[in-house]
């Protein structure tokens, strides 16, 4: 916490005494605004790591937990593809780090309803079901939060403050997407 009030206070310091082109101020806006994505992506890592602990002696479902380091890879692609956009502001490489959560949100909603309709079935592993459950939806919302990361990398190169996750702002996306999973449920 001391070490993210120190930086908000150099680039503060930075912008009144410098008086950054627009360009330069748009970067270090980006880099404030991305630092709250970057630390509850964190956060997400940190109860990700305790409940993966936690687990250890529950019933573990090999399918499910192959699903979700599935998904874990992916979101680490998509990190490392948002810092490479980031370090050469590319912003048609953020645009593509954006596209790739429709995935993430589908995969979410997959597992979702597997999880689910288990615990209905069999009583018995709803305790790891539901840590399953929460290991996912943390991983859903990282993909949200790398979306978020990719938005300030147009601000910074395009100036132009874009809505990269349709989720946001059209909330029968969502629905739409997890109805069309439930009718059409995968393999």
């Amino acid at each position: 916490m001391m070490r993210k009030l120190i930086s908000k206070k150099n680039a503060f310091k930075l912008m009144a005494l410098q008086q950054p082109l627009a360009n330069d101020f748009r970067l270090i806006m980006s880099i404030l605004k991305a630092s709250n994505d970057l630390e509850r992506i964190g956060d997400y890592a940190t109860h990700i790591a305790r409940t993966t602990i936690q687990s250890v002696d529950d019933p573990h479902w090999q399918a499910v937990e192959t699903q979700i380091q599935a998904m874990a890879e992916q979101l680490r692609q998509m990190m490392e593809q948002f810092i490479d956009a980031f370090f050469y502001t590319d912003e048609k490489a953020a645009y593509e780090v954006a596209n790739q959560d429709l995935q993430i949100d589908i995969k979410y909603a997959e597992l979702h309803k597997q999880l689910i309709e288990a615990m209905i079935q069999n009583q018995t592993f709803v305790r790891a079901n539901e840590r399953y459950l929460s290991v996912i939806r943390r991983l859903e919302r990282t993909g949200d939060h790398i979306v978020n990361l990719a938005e300030w990398v147009i601000y910074a190169g395009e100036a132009k403050l874009v809505e990269l996750n349709p989720g946001k702002t059209d909330k029968k996306i969502s629905s739409t997407r997890i109805r069309s999973i439930n009718k059409n449920p995968s393999p």
